[in-house]
C-alpha cells in the first residue's frame, strides 16, 4: 500500500475492513483490520 488512492481500492474490495491511521510525530501507520 503506498497512499490512500491504495487503501481506498482495499475499502472498496472489502467494506468489512477496518483502517486505523496511526500518527507518531512525522510517522504515520496505517493498521488494516479484517
Amino acid at each position: 500500500m503506498k497512499n490512500i488512492a491504495d487503501l481506498r481500492k482495499i475499502f472498496d474490495a472489502k467494506p468489512s475492513v477496518l483502517a486505523l491511521n496511526i500518527q507518531r510525530g512525522d510517522a504515520s501507520i496505517y493498521l488494516l483490520l479484517q
